[in-house]
C-alpha cells in the first residue's frame, strides 16, 4: 500500500506510537500540570416491546449480556456479589472476546471493571467504571411505556484519556461507541421480543 514495504509499516507505526506516547506522557515528565480531566456524555434511548421486568432481568444478568453486547463478554468478579451496591463486574471488549475469561484474556482488546454503586431494582443500576482505560460511570434506567412495553435508557459519562488529545480524537471515538451500544442495545430487543 502507498509504495511501503511492511517493514516501513511497521516503522512507521512504532514512530506513531512514540509520538502519541510522547505527547501524552512528556509534558508531565517534565514537570507541566497535567491537562484537566475531560469528560464527555453520551445518552442512548431505545423503546423495547418488552415488559421492563423483562428488561431489566436482562440488563442485569451479566454474563447474558455477552449475547447481545457486540465483541464483549462480561462476567461478575470472582467471589463478588452479584447485584446490588458493591457487586464488581468485568467486561472485556475486543477481538475473539468470546474466549475471555476471569482467569485469560485476549491480546487486542481492553477489560472495563466496574463496580455498582447504586441499585433500584427494577428501574435503575449506576457504575463506576474502575479500569485503566475505561474510567467514568454508567447508568441503566429501565421505563414502562405501558401496555407490556419499555424504554432503555443507557447513558454513560466517560473520563476522555490521554488529555487533549483524547478529546480531539473523542468525536471519532464516539461514532464508534455509539454504533456499537446502538447495535447491541437492538440486538437486545430483539431477544427480548423474540
Amino acid at each position: 500500500m502507498w509504495g511501503l514495504s511492511s517493514g516501513e509499516w511497521i516503522v512507521g507505526a512504532l514512530l506513531i506510537l512514540v509520538v502519541l506516547l510522547w505527547v501524552c506522557t512528556a509534558p508531565r515528565a517534565l514537570g507541566f500540570k497535567s491537562p484537566p480531566q475531560i469528560t464527555r456524555e453520551i445518552e442512548i434511548v431505545i423503546d423495547i416491546d418488552a415488559p421492563p421486568a423483562r428488561v431489566w432481568d436482562a440488563i442485569v444478568d451479566w454474563e447474558g449480556q455477552s449475547e447481545w453486547m457486540a465483541l464483549t463478554k462480561v462476567w461478575v468478579e470472582p467471589g463478588a456479589l452479584r447485584a446490588g451496591v458493591g457487586a464488581r463486574i468485568e467486561a472485556f471488549t475486543g477481538l475473539r472476546a468470546r474466549k475471555a475469561s476471569a482467569q485469560g484474556l485476549p491480546l487486542l482488546g481492553f477489560l472495563d471493571t466496574m463496580t455498582v454503586t447504586r441499585w433500584e431494582a427494577p428501574t435503575r443500576c449506576d457504575v463506576l467504571h474502575t479500569g485503566s482505560v475505561v474510567k467514568g460511570t454508567g447508568t441503566f434506567i429501565v421505563e414502562s411505556r405501558g401496555e407490556g412495553t419499555s424504554r432503555f435508557r443507557w447513558s454513560e459519562v466517560v473520563e476522555v484519556p490521554f488529555g487533549y488529545l483524547g478529546a480531539l480524537l473523542w468525536p471519532v471515538a464516539r461514532v464508534g461507541l455509539l454504533g456499537s451500544v446502538k447495535f447491541s442495545l437492538k440486538a437486545l430487543a430483539r431477544s427480548l421480543q423474540s
